[in-house]
Protein backbone atom coordinates (compact mmCIF):
# COMPACT_ATOMS: atom_id res chain seq x y z
CA UNK A 1 0.00 0.00 0.00
CA UNK A 2 3.01 2.19 0.48
CA UNK A 3 3.75 2.27 -3.32
CA UNK A 4 0.38 3.66 -3.77
CA UNK A 5 0.91 6.49 -1.52
CA UNK A 6 4.36 7.20 -2.85
CA UNK A 7 3.06 7.42 -6.30
CA UNK A 8 0.44 10.16 -6.47
CA UNK A 9 2.49 12.43 -3.82
CA UNK A 10 4.50 15.19 -5.57
CA UNK A 11 7.51 16.75 -4.64
CA UNK A 12 6.39 19.77 -2.67
CA UNK A 13 8.97 22.19 -4.06
CA UNK A 14 7.16 21.55 -7.64
CA UNK A 15 3.76 22.11 -6.74
CA UNK A 16 4.46 25.87 -5.59
CA UNK A 17 5.75 26.65 -8.86
CA UNK A 18 3.09 28.30 -10.38
CA UNK A 19 0.72 30.42 -8.50
CA UNK A 20 -1.30 32.41 -10.67
CA UNK A 21 -4.84 31.38 -10.28
CA UNK A 22 -4.67 31.52 -6.26
CA UNK A 23 -2.98 34.99 -6.81
CA UNK A 24 -6.18 35.74 -9.25
CA UNK A 25 -8.41 34.16 -7.17
CA UNK A 26 -7.24 35.96 -3.57
CA UNK A 27 -7.34 39.74 -6.18
CA UNK A 28 -10.86 39.12 -6.39
CA UNK A 29 -11.70 38.10 -2.97
CA UNK A 30 -9.81 41.03 -1.73
CA UNK A 31 -12.20 43.33 -3.92
CA UNK A 32 -14.88 41.71 -2.11
CA UNK A 33 -13.39 41.11 1.01
CA UNK A 34 -13.81 37.75 1.48
CA UNK A 35 -11.50 36.11 3.47
CA UNK A 36 -10.21 32.73 2.09
CA UNK A 37 -8.00 31.87 4.70
CA UNK A 38 -11.37 31.11 6.61
CA UNK A 39 -12.92 29.08 4.44
CA UNK A 40 -12.22 25.06 4.51
CA UNK A 41 -11.07 23.66 1.12
CA UNK A 42 -14.27 22.84 -0.10
CA UNK A 43 -15.33 26.33 0.39
CA UNK A 44 -12.57 27.55 -1.66
CA UNK A 45 -12.81 25.44 -4.19
CA UNK A 46 -16.44 26.13 -4.53
CA UNK A 47 -15.48 30.31 -4.15
CA UNK A 48 -12.72 29.21 -7.50
CA UNK A 49 -15.56 27.94 -9.35
CA UNK A 50 -17.71 30.51 -8.43
CA UNK A 51 -15.42 33.09 -10.27
CA UNK A 52 -14.53 30.53 -13.15
CA UNK A 53 -10.93 29.85 -11.61
CA UNK A 54 -9.54 26.21 -12.02
CA UNK A 55 -7.46 25.55 -8.45
CA UNK A 56 -5.01 22.19 -9.06
CA UNK A 57 -4.44 20.16 -6.06
CA UNK A 58 -1.12 22.21 -5.44
CA UNK A 59 -3.50 25.27 -5.01
CA UNK A 60 -5.62 23.00 -2.53
CA UNK A 61 -2.35 22.40 -0.59
CA UNK A 62 -1.65 26.06 0.09
CA UNK A 63 -1.58 26.97 3.77
CA UNK A 64 -4.92 29.06 4.60
CA UNK A 65 -2.97 32.05 5.94
CA UNK A 66 -1.45 31.99 2.25
CA UNK A 67 -4.46 32.17 0.31
CA UNK A 68 -5.18 35.87 0.30
CA UNK A 69 -1.46 36.44 -1.25
CA UNK A 70 -1.76 38.20 -4.81
CA UNK A 71 1.73 37.54 -6.01
CA UNK A 72 4.53 35.96 -5.06
CA UNK A 73 6.48 38.89 -3.58
CA UNK A 74 3.28 39.30 -0.94
CA UNK A 75 3.23 35.50 -0.29
CA UNK A 76 7.60 35.95 0.81
CA UNK A 77 6.74 39.15 2.94
CA UNK A 78 4.01 37.16 5.10
CA UNK A 79 6.49 34.28 5.42
CA UNK A 80 9.58 36.13 6.09
CA UNK A 81 7.78 38.42 8.59
CA UNK A 82 6.42 35.21 10.27
CA UNK A 83 10.32 34.01 10.25
CA UNK A 84 11.42 36.95 12.68
CA UNK A 85 9.46 36.26 15.10
CA UNK A 86 10.62 32.59 16.03
CA UNK A 87 13.75 30.56 15.42
CA UNK A 88 13.74 27.43 13.54
CA UNK A 89 14.66 24.16 15.26
CA UNK A 90 16.92 20.89 13.71
CA UNK A 91 15.55 18.74 16.86
CA UNK A 92 12.41 17.00 14.79
CA UNK A 93 14.99 17.20 11.50
CA UNK A 94 17.52 15.39 13.44
CA UNK A 95 15.42 12.94 14.95
CA UNK A 96 13.22 12.22 11.85
CA UNK A 97 16.67 11.37 9.82
CA UNK A 98 18.03 9.43 12.65
CA UNK A 99 14.47 7.46 12.22
CA UNK A 100 15.17 7.20 7.89
CA UNK A 101 18.27 5.96 8.85
CA UNK A 102 16.14 2.90 10.98
CA UNK A 103 13.95 1.73 8.20
CA UNK A 104 12.29 -1.24 8.44
CA UNK A 105 12.69 -1.14 11.98
CA UNK A 106 10.24 -0.71 15.15
CA UNK A 107 11.22 2.13 17.23
CA UNK A 108 9.12 1.31 19.50
CA UNK A 109 6.66 -1.66 20.16
CA UNK A 110 3.93 -1.83 17.17
CA UNK A 111 5.79 1.82 15.82
CA UNK A 112 7.82 1.03 12.83
CA UNK A 113 9.54 2.75 10.24
CA UNK A 114 8.22 2.04 7.16
CA UNK A 115 10.87 0.26 5.01
CA UNK A 116 10.63 2.01 2.09
CA UNK A 117 11.22 5.45 3.72
CA UNK A 118 14.54 4.51 3.10
CA UNK A 119 13.83 5.08 -0.63
CA UNK A 120 11.91 8.13 -0.19
CA UNK A 121 13.78 11.73 -0.77
CA UNK A 122 10.76 13.19 0.16
CA UNK A 123 9.03 11.71 3.18
CA UNK A 124 8.82 9.61 6.32
CA UNK A 125 6.51 6.69 6.52
CA UNK A 126 5.31 5.16 10.46
CA UNK A 127 3.32 2.32 10.40
CA UNK A 128 0.91 2.02 13.87
CA UNK A 129 -0.19 -1.26 15.03
CA UNK A 130 0.21 -3.09 12.15
CA UNK A 131 -0.11 -0.29 8.81
CA UNK A 132 -2.51 -0.44 5.93
CA UNK A 133 -4.49 -3.35 4.53
CA UNK A 134 -3.19 -3.83 1.14
CA UNK A 135 -7.21 -4.19 0.09
CA UNK A 136 -8.27 -0.83 0.69
CA UNK A 137 -9.71 1.01 -2.84
CA UNK A 138 -10.78 4.00 -0.62
CA UNK A 139 -7.92 5.32 2.40
CA UNK A 140 -9.68 7.69 4.48
CA UNK A 141 -7.14 9.75 5.98
CA UNK A 142 -7.02 13.13 8.30
CA UNK A 143 -4.39 15.71 8.86
CA UNK A 144 -3.31 18.66 10.19
CA UNK A 145 -0.82 21.55 9.98
CA UNK A 146 0.79 23.51 12.72
CA UNK A 147 2.30 27.53 12.82
CA UNK A 148 5.95 26.21 12.83
CA UNK A 149 6.26 22.35 12.32
CA UNK A 150 10.29 22.97 12.54
CA UNK A 151 9.50 23.48 15.97
CA UNK A 152 8.00 20.69 17.03
CA UNK A 153 10.00 19.04 19.74
CA UNK A 154 11.48 15.43 19.62
CA UNK A 155 9.46 14.42 22.87
CA UNK A 156 6.36 15.88 21.06
CA UNK A 157 7.25 13.65 18.30
CA UNK A 158 7.66 10.63 19.91
CA UNK A 159 4.82 11.30 22.45
CA UNK A 160 2.11 11.48 18.69
CA UNK A 161 3.49 8.35 17.81
CA UNK A 162 3.01 6.82 21.42
CA UNK A 163 -0.29 7.92 21.99
CA UNK A 164 -1.75 7.28 18.12
CA UNK A 165 -0.50 3.55 18.83
CA UNK A 166 -2.32 3.19 22.55
CA UNK A 167 -5.52 5.11 21.19
CA UNK A 168 -5.76 2.12 18.78
CA UNK A 169 -4.75 3.67 15.44
CA UNK A 170 -4.15 1.76 12.89
CA UNK A 171 -2.60 2.57 9.59
CA UNK A 172 0.34 4.77 8.40
CA UNK A 173 1.45 8.39 9.09
CA UNK A 174 3.74 10.63 6.68
CA UNK A 175 5.55 14.14 7.47
CA UNK A 176 8.06 15.32 5.36
CA UNK A 177 11.62 14.42 6.08
CA UNK A 178 13.07 17.89 6.42
CA UNK A 179 10.03 20.08 8.19
CA UNK A 180 11.20 22.98 6.37
CA UNK A 181 10.09 21.52 2.99
CA UNK A 182 6.21 21.74 3.61
CA UNK A 183 6.23 24.88 5.65
CA UNK A 184 4.16 26.40 2.53
CA UNK A 185 1.22 23.34 2.71
CA UNK A 186 -1.47 22.93 4.45
CA UNK A 187 -1.29 18.88 5.44
CA UNK A 188 1.42 18.79 7.15
CA UNK A 189 1.24 15.49 8.86
CA UNK A 190 -0.96 13.16 7.45
CA UNK A 191 -2.79 9.48 9.02
CA UNK A 192 -3.65 7.46 6.16
CA UNK A 193 -6.73 4.79 8.56
CA UNK A 194 -7.74 1.52 7.39
CA UNK A 195 -11.46 2.65 8.29
CA UNK A 196 -12.68 6.36 8.68
CA UNK A 197 -12.51 5.69 12.18
CA UNK A 198 -9.07 5.15 12.67
CA UNK A 199 -8.63 8.58 10.14
CA UNK A 200 -10.47 10.19 12.74
CA UNK A 201 -8.25 8.54 15.96
CA UNK A 202 -5.91 9.86 13.87
CA UNK A 203 -6.67 13.53 14.48
CA UNK A 204 -8.14 13.55 17.35
CA UNK A 205 -4.80 12.24 18.77
CA UNK A 206 -3.00 14.83 16.78
CA UNK A 207 -5.12 17.43 18.46
CA UNK A 208 -4.35 16.13 21.48
CA UNK A 209 -0.30 16.97 20.89
CA UNK A 210 -0.04 19.76 19.53
CA UNK A 211 -3.25 21.59 20.63
CA UNK A 212 -3.08 24.85 19.71
CA UNK A 213 -0.17 24.92 17.59
CA UNK A 214 -2.56 24.20 14.36
CA UNK A 215 -3.77 26.40 12.14
CA UNK A 216 -5.30 23.47 9.66
CA UNK A 217 -7.05 20.48 9.92
CA UNK A 218 -9.19 18.05 7.78
CA UNK A 219 -10.41 14.96 6.86
CA UNK A 220 -11.12 13.03 3.50
CA UNK A 221 -10.24 9.95 1.54
CA UNK A 222 -7.40 8.48 -0.81
CA UNK A 223 -9.31 6.51 -3.52
CA UNK A 224 -8.88 4.67 -6.78
CA UNK A 225 -10.84 5.37 -9.85
CA UNK A 226 -9.91 3.72 -13.30
CA UNK A 227 -7.24 1.99 -12.22
CA UNK A 228 -5.77 4.98 -10.79
CA UNK A 229 -4.83 6.58 -7.33
CA UNK A 230 -6.10 10.06 -6.42
CA UNK A 231 -5.38 12.07 -3.12
CA UNK A 232 -7.76 13.87 -1.71
CA UNK A 233 -6.57 17.04 -3.32
CA UNK A 234 -6.09 15.31 -6.26
CA UNK A 235 -9.85 13.82 -6.35
CA UNK A 236 -11.44 17.19 -5.56
CA UNK A 237 -8.83 19.09 -8.30
CA UNK A 238 -10.80 16.42 -10.48
CA UNK A 239 -14.26 16.98 -9.81
CA UNK A 240 -13.50 20.60 -9.63
CA UNK A 241 -12.33 20.95 -13.40
CA UNK A 242 -14.97 18.44 -14.51
CA UNK A 243 -17.44 20.69 -13.24
CA UNK A 244 -15.94 23.79 -14.93
CA UNK A 245 -15.21 21.96 -17.72
CA UNK A 246 -19.24 21.18 -18.19
CA UNK A 247 -19.81 24.71 -17.02
CA UNK A 248 -17.85 26.05 -20.23
CA UNK A 249 -19.73 23.50 -22.44
CA UNK A 250 -22.80 24.25 -21.49
CA UNK A 251 -21.83 28.43 -21.80
CA UNK A 252 -20.58 27.83 -25.62
CA UNK A 253 -24.02 25.89 -26.13
CA UNK A 254 -25.82 29.06 -25.10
Amino acid sequence: MINILVKFTKLVTKIFEDLQSVFTLAKLASAEKVDLSKLNRTQYTNYAEYKNIYLDDGDLRLKPELRNCTDKQHMQQILDDDEKNYKPSQELYQLLQSHKHNSGTFILPKIQVHPQTQNSKMWIYYNINGGLSDELHVIPKSYIGLKHIDNVSSLEWMNFLKQLQKNGFEGSIKTALNPLDVKKTSDQIVMHGNTKLHAEIGLQTAEQIFKDQITFKDQGADRLFNNKWYSHAQWIAKNHKDWLDKKRRIHQLD
